[in-house]
Order: structure tokens, then C-alpha cells, then sequence
């Protein structure tokens, strides 16, 4: 099948996306039908499993529904997907989650299975993206050359994980499934069609490898990098790493081969003269650590340390265990300074008696920048023996690294910064004792594992962790996006839920102003017929006819009350629509009937006060519509106005944009952030980094915790911590003069 000839596109562009157009269909249309047979057979089997009459039947009307609309599902997917491949794709930052819904059988403040639903094709287009996330990048920028775009994200892609969904969302739009049959069937879906999806991905990748699209395209972007430049081995003006050694005082000597551990020259990217000029600014930094060391080694004869030979020791070194230094009685971590110690303890024993090793003053850069570099970023990590214990074993292989690619001091985009940055991020949002900080523990020692365990030479094995660890972190925040957007939505519910039942009561409390009821009367409008009048404001508005019929109820009680009789039509009427609101709002059989016999009884002074008294108790001791969960905005702390020193807190939080965190003032405890306000309740939604846990509190009680140092703002850094790092080096370096900054 191609694609429609209307459409205008370049023919080379047109033959490429016919391909791909004709193998989606082929592998997709297989792949629905055993959705859809799977789907029909899981409904029978919960059809037979079903704990009642009705909930059989339900479950029944299902598969016929599926069976009526199953035909139509495969050619509408096929026709979503059609346009999503001619159509230039969206950037990034507009592209929007894709939505499927059942029909919304009733009201509900947040109604949780079109959230579900939702839910199910985002996590699941998570976990495919994760998944197959080296074919989606390549993917990515195989489809950008054809559209003459910037590499395209997974969500962008028309037959990535997110873009299936969207496809198939609109597909199955039309079947009038109850959302537990939805959910079922979307389910399935992720698992036939999203869990297998690698073999269409690499199917698709062959197609556009074939017609010439990035035909040596393959890895992460830094690979890429690697192999662009080469630096010239006789080039003066490259960095030593860059440059084979010889042996000092041999210049005749050839040039040996690259040795265990350094990476060759034609794999690093080219030392400019930016690099240059930023690497010089950093050394600034390196007077006193080098003044401190002059003159070591003094009274031996000085050896010259090559380049290979640091390497050498330093992989001896990687693969010994890194325990904790014991420094006057305390336990230290292990520090550039002790790697330093033991490498130059080992080069020594290599030494002819009365030697002493001397390493190259560009070595010797290096090595006093990472001491400084390490040192610092430790002092600003989340204090955790965890971390202490993973950025203890990265030391070996960053300084290995740096010693033969000085531009880590130098790129930010490098992926060793990379990496730490991401360990940084783990570390300072994610280590908590619960079973997703366990998962991450266990991911970061995993990156520890295998940097001392495998690290040889280059950037690849950097890459690849930056890779997982990155996905693993975009997985995590997912999740937290995810329950924070059920914590805004369940908030919003209660404001809708509050502000309604802010007009009911204010529409009770005027009518029975001018009236003079009993106890047991003002207590069932207060308090049951308050609830009834909520709800249906809420589904029908304030113009709608059951809330007008049922504020009109209020009218006639008082009216009947007032006169001291009731005609029995009318009696017969009011009964109804009592029982029908009050079964509304969840009030049992028996308690409906004894309000009506009560209450219509004690018009006509027919009740017995003593009963209508322990009644109206009793429904004063009944909880309320959504009781736990709806927002007093006059209640405790809340409904205390700010204080003058106060009120400019108030109108910075009124004006602080959503997504702000804040801490503890005492810089104990987890930060909270803001995910939504109330203008009209005048409240505040905070959460936790995992949105685990969330709090509602008013903006006069937020105001007061700022106001006396309980939180504070948390301004937003705009550099990465390791950026943050070497800015602060430079500053301090340039504040105190050349040779001023030590660690």
C-alpha cells in the first residue's frame, strides 16, 4: 500500500516512507488481530470469573462491543499512523502525551479511570523507550535527515512508542468500552505490540540504512564525536595525551604503539584553542598545590615518569578495592591525594635505588586539578555513605581518563561530566529508604562495578552508562510526574468540591434566615440535603434543572414547616426527591427512612422530639460529602490572616511560578514542591521530589513558615553540578589571586 498521492513530498522522501509505510502495516496489522483475539478471550474468561449477574453482563456487552468495532480498529491505525508519517513532525516541547478514554459512566471529582487509562499508555511508552532506546536515537536521526530537522526525541518519532499510542488511541476511539474492558485491552496492547516493538524499530532502521539515510550511523552522539578529529602526533600545539611518547633523551626512538589504557589519538576530539585558553585559566587555580610540592624529592635523583607507565600503575591501582583512609583516628574517603600517594608508592619500587619519580608537569596539572575538582563536588554531594562509596570507586577511571583527554576540564558536554551530573541528580533526589532509592543504590554501585571493572580507555563505556543511568532517572521522573499529576487533579477536585459547597451553604443559610425551623430540619439542610445540593451543582451547574428542583425542596420544607401542614402530594413528592438525593450522596436505606418519617412526620408535630432530637445528632456525627479529603479554607492555621511582616511573603508566593521548591530552613528533611494554587481557596499544593506524599496549606500558614525560617525558597541553578564546580574554581581562583585557591 502507498501512500496517498496527494500529498506532496519529494520522491526520493515518498519511495523511502512507502517502504516504511508497507512493512508497519505488514508487522502491525498481525500484531493488532492477536490483540484484539487476545482481548476477546481475557473479557470471556472475566466474563466467567464474575462475582455477580451484573457484573457478567457488563463484562459480556464488552466483547460484544469489541467484536461489533474490531473491524474498523486495524485500517483507523492504519490511517493515524499515515498521517503521522507525511506530516513534519512537532518539536519536541509540543508534543503532548497521547489520551484514551471510555465513556464516563457518572460523575467524579477525579475520575480515576480515564487516569488510568492514560496512565497505561504513558508508562508503558516509558518502559518501551527505555527499552529499544538505541534503536528510537538512531531512529531519530535517520527521520530528521528525511524531514531536514534537528534529531527528533521518541515521542516525536511517527512509529515510536508514543506515536503507536497515539495511533492506536485513535483507533479503538469509537469502541464504547466500560473503562475496566478498556483498561484490559490497552494492556494487552502494551504488552503484544510496545514489548515486541525492537523488531519493527530495527526493521524500520534497515529500510532507511538501505536507502542510504545515515548509513554509518550507530551509537550515542559522543561516539560520533570521538571519531571526527584526529590530532596530529607532531603538532606542537596538541596536548601531550595527544602526542605518542618517547623515551626522555631518545628522540631517534620510534613511537610506541598506544599502550593499555590510553586512547588513541585519531579517537579524542581535537584540543582548540578554546580548550586551551580554558584549561590555562584553570591551572591559575593550581599555585599553591604546586608550590606545596616543590622541592619533593629533593635530595634523590628525579626519573621522569612516562605517560604509559601512569597508565600502567593506574590500572593496577583501578583494580584494587578503595576502602576509607583512616586519618588521625577518623575515617576519610579516598581522595586524588591518596591515589597520588600509592601510584607514586609504586612507581618508587620501579626505580633504581637513590630515584625518586617525578611526573610531567602537564600530568602533574591534571592530577592536582582533579584532587581540586573531586574534593569540591564531594563537599556539595548530598552527604550519604552511598555516594561517598560510588564516587569513591569513579576516582581511578576519571583521573585515567583525564590524564590522555584533558578536555573533561574543558566540555561541558563531555559524558564523564555527563555522568556525574546524573550520579549528582540520583543522589540528591533519589536516594531515600524506600524501594526506588534501593533500585537506585543499586544502579549507581552497578556504574561503580563496572568503571573499575572495565574501563580501559575513551569515552564508549562512559557513554553507555550515561545512557542507562539517564534512562533510568527519566523513568523515575515519569512515575513522580505521574502521582503528582493524580496529587493537582485530586486538589482540583476538592476545590471544585469546596467552592460548590460554599454556594450551597451561603443559598441554605439565606432561606433559613427568614425561618424559623427545628432542630432536626436545619440540621438535615445544613448538613445531609448541603451535600446533595454540592454534588448536583457540581454535575449540573447552577442553571441546571435537578439542582434548581432540589433547591427548590429546601423551599417547600421550610414553607411546610412554616404553615405546620403538608398536603399529601405533596409529601409524596418531597419523599421522593429526599430519597433520591440522600441515596445520592451515600445515605443507607434505613437512615433515609427514618429522616422521612421524622422529618415529614414533625411538619404536622407528629414526631416525637426526643427522636428527632437523636437523630439530628446523629447526622451531625455523620461524616460529609469527601469529608477527609475537602479543603477548609477557614479551619486551624489556615484561617489565621498573615501578619504585617508576613503579607510580603504572601504576595511573593501569589506571584512564585509553579515548579518552585522549597527547603527546610534548617537544611534537614525533604524539599517540597510547589505543583499548584488556588486563587480562589487561596491554598497552595506542595509534593515531594517522588510526589509520594503531598499537603495542602494556605497561603497565609506558607507565608508564615518563610517568614520564620521554617522554609526557604530554593533559587534555581541554571549549571549542572559540575559546572557549579569548576565556576567556582575559577572564581576563586580569580578572587584570590594566582595561587590562592586550594581546596
Amino acid at each position: 500500500m502507498q501512500l496517498d498521492s496527494s500529498i506532496s513530498l519529494p520522491s526520493r522522501v515518498r519511495g523511502i516512507l512507502d517502504r516504511v509505510r508497507s512493512v508497519v502495516d505488514e508487522r502491525l496489522v498481525a500484531a493488532i488481530d492477536r490483540v484484539l483475539d487476545e482481548t476477546e478471550q481475557q473479557l470471556f474468561r472475566n466474563a466467567e470469573h464474575a462475582r455477580s449477574n451484573a457484573e457478567q453482563q457488563s463484562w459480556f456487552d464488552a466483547l460484544r462491543e469489541l467484536r461489533r468495532g474490531r473491524a474498523d480498529v486495524a485500517p483507523r491505525l492504519l490511517v493515524a499512523l499515515e498521517g503521522a508519517l507525511v506530516r513534519r513532525p512537532l518539536p519536541a516541547e509540543a508534543v503532548a502525551p497521547p489520551r484514551a478514554t471510555g465513556p464516563r459512566g457518572g460523575f467524579d471529582l477525579v475520575d480515576p479511570d480515564e487516569l488510568e487509562i492514560r496512565l497505561i499508555l504513558e508508562d508503558g511508552a516509558a518502559r518501551a523507550e527505555i527499552r529499544h532506546h538505541e534503536l528510537l536515537f538512531a531512529l531519530g536521526h535517520r527521520f530528521a535527515v528525511l524531514w531536514a530537522a534537528p534529531p527528533l526525541s521518541p515521542a516525536q518519532l511517527p512509529v515510536g512508542p508514543a506515536g503507536l499510542n497515539e495511533a492506536f488511541a485513535a483507533a479503538i476511539a469509537e469502541l464504547r468500552l466500560q473503562p475496566a474492558a478498556m483498561q484490559t485491552l490497552l494492556r494487552i496492547y502494551e504488552r503484544v505490540v510496545l514489548q515486541s516493538l525492537g523488531a519493527l524499530l530495527e526493521a524500520v532502521n534497515a529500510i532507511l540504512v538501505d536507502a542510504g539515510v545515515l548509513r554509518h550511523f550507530s551509537g550515542y552522539e559522543g561516539r560520533r564525536r570521538e571519531a571526527e578529529v584526529a590530532a596530529s602526533a607532531d603538532d606542537p600545539t596538541a596536548p601531550v595525551a595527544d602526542r605518542a611518547p618517547a623515551a626522555p633523551g631518545d628522540a631517534s626512538r620510534p613511537q610506541r604503539s598506544p599502550i593499555a589504557g590510553a586512547t588513541p589519538a585519531a579517537a579524542r576530539p581535537a584540543w582548540t584553542p578554546e580548550d586551551q585558553q580554558r584549561f590555562d585559566a584553570l591551572r591559575e587555580s593550581l599555585g599553591r598545590l604546586r608550590a606545596m610540592r616543590s622541592g619533593a624529592g629533593a635530595e634523590a635523583e628525579p626519573a621522569s615518569v612516562r605517560p604509559e607507565d601512569l597508565q600502567t600503575v593506574l590500572s593496577h591501582l583501578q583494580a584494587i578495592p578503595n576502602p576509607a583512609q583512616i586519618v588521625g583516628g577518623r575515617r576519610v574517603p579516598q581522595s586524588v591525594a591518596h591515589i597520588r600517594q600509592a601510584m607514586v608508592e609504586q612507581l618508587a619500587q620501579t626505580l633504581p635505588p637513590g630515584t625518586t619519580p617525578v611526573l610531567r608537569a602537564d600530568d602533574e596539572d591534571v592530577l592536582d586539578l582533579m584532587e581540586v575538582f573531586l574534593g569540591t563536588l564531594q563537599q556539595d554531594l548530598k552527604p550519604d555513605p552511598a555516594t561517598e562509596q560510588v564516587m569513591s570507586r569513579l576516582q581511578v577511571p576519571l583521573v585515567r581518563l583525564a590524564l590522555v583527554d584533558r578536555t573533561f576540564f574543558t566540555r561541558p558536554e563531555h559524558p564523564a561530566r555527563r555522568l556525574l551530573n546524573a550520579i549528582a541528580d540520583a543522589s540528591a533526589s533519589w536516594l531515600e529508604d524506600d524501594p526506588e532509592g534501593r533500585r537506585m543504590l543499586e544502579r549507581l554501585g552497578a556504574i561503580g562495578d563496572r568503571l573499575t571493572n572495565e574501563f580501559q580507555h575513551g569515552v564508549s563505556l562512559f557513554e553507555e552508562l550515561l545512557g542507562d543511568l539517564t534512562a533510568h532517572l527519566q523513568q523515575s521522573q515519569r512515575r513522580a510526574e505521574a502521582a503528582e499529576r493524580r496529587h493537582v487533579e485530586a486538589a482540583k477536585g476538592r476545590e471544585r468540591l469546596a467552592l460548590a459547597r460554599r454556594t450551597v451553604d451561603a443559598a441554605i443559610a439565606s432561606r433559613l434566615a427568614a425561618a424559623a425551623p427545628d432542630d432536626l430540619l436545619r440540621t438535615t439542610l445544613e448538613q445531609a440535603w448541603a451535600d446533595v445540593l454540592a454534588l448536583t451543582l457540581l454535575r449540573h451547574g447552577p442553571d441546571g434543572e435537578p439542582y434548581r428542583r432540589r433547591l427548590a425542596v429546601v423551599d417547600e420544607l421550610l414553607a411546610a414547616r412554616r404553615i405546620g401542614s403538608i398536603g399529601a402530594t405533596q409529601a409524596r413528592a418531597l419523599r421522593e426527591e429526599l430519597e433520591s438525593g440522600l441515596a445520592l450522596v451515600g445515605y443507607p436505606l434505613g437512615d433515609i427512612r427514618q429522616i422521612m418519617e421524622r422529618l415529614l412526620g414533625g411538619i404536622d408535630g407528629a414526631a416525637d422530639p426526643d427522636e428527632a432530637l437523636a437523630l439530628a445528632m446523629k447526622l451531625r456525627a455523620r461524616a460529609r460529602l469527601g469529608e477527609s479529603r475537602v479543603i477548609d479554607p477557614a479551619g486551624g492555621d489556615w484561617g489565621r490572616p498573615a501578619g504585617p511582616e508576613e503579607q510580603p511573603w504572601v504576595d511573593r508566593i501569589r506571584e512564585l511560578p509553579i515548579g518552585t521548591w522549597f527547603a527546610p530552613g534548617s537544611g534537614d528533611g525533604p524539599r517540597l514542591k510547589l505543583a499548584w494554587r488556588s486563587e480562589a481557596l487561596d491554598l497552595v499544593l506542595l509534593v515531594n521530589r517522588r510526589a509520594t506524599s503531598a499537603e495542602e496549606r494556605g497561603v497565609a500558614q506558607l507565608a508564615r513558615d518563610l517568614a520564620r525560617g521554617g522554609l526557604r525558597i530554593v533559587l534555581a541553578s541554571p549549571a549542572p553540578p559540575v559546572e557549579r564546580v569548576f565556576q567556582r574554581i575559577l572564581a576563586r581562583a580569580k578572587a584570590s589571586g594566582e595561587g590562592a585557591f586550594h581546596a
